[in-house]
C-alpha cells in the first residue's frame, strides 16, 4: 500500500467547494477528478449550469477513492466495489446521506467548543422552563 500526502483540513465553514478547491483538498487533478465522476456513481457534485459545486461530503468521497486507487492500488471497478461494499444495507435514496460523519471534518478543538455550546442551550432551556 502506497502513503500518500497528508492532504489539508477541510474548512467546517464552506458549505460548497469550486473544482480548483476540491482538486487542493483531495490532492487530484481536476481531469481525474472529472473522470471519476463519470464512472463512479457514488461521486455527484452539485451542477449550476456548467460549474460543479462540492459538499464536504463529496470532498470526503474522492478522498475516499483516491485511497482506494492510489493508496491501496485498486482499479476504478474495485473502487466502485468496495464503495458499493461499504453502502451495503444503506437505501439508494439516502446513500448521500451515509458520508462519514461530521466528526471527521471537524477539528478535536471545534468538537469541544460545539459540545460546550450545546451544554449551554441545554442550561439556558431548563433555566427557561424553571422560569
Amino acid at each position: 500500500m502506497a502513503k500518500l500526502p497528508e492532504l489539508p483540513r477541510i474548512p467546517p465553514e464552506k458549505k460548497f467547494f469550486k473544482i480548483s478547491e476540491a482538486v487542493t483538498l483531495c490532492g487530484v487533478r481536476q481531469d481525474v477528478l472529472r473522470f471519476w465522476e463519470s464512472e463512479i456513481p457514488a461521486l455527484r457534485p452539485i451542477r449550476r449550469g456548467n460549474q460543479r459545486r462540492y459538499r464536504p461530503q463529496d470532498i470526503l468521497l474522492v478522498r475516499k477513492i483516491r485511497e482506494l486507487r492510489y493508496g491501496k492500488g485498486l482499479s476504478i471497478e474495485g473502487v466502485i466495489s468496495e464503495l458499493k461494499k461499504e453502502r451495503e444495507g444503506v437505501p439508494e435514496e439516502l446513500a448521500p446521506l451515509a458520508a462519514p460523519p461530521i466528526s471527521q471534518m471537524l477539528s478535536k478543538e471545534m468538537i469541544r467548543e460545539l459540545q460546550e455550546i450545546s451544554s449551554n442551550l441545554k442550561e439556558t432551556a431548563e433555566f427557561l422552563r424553571n422560569k
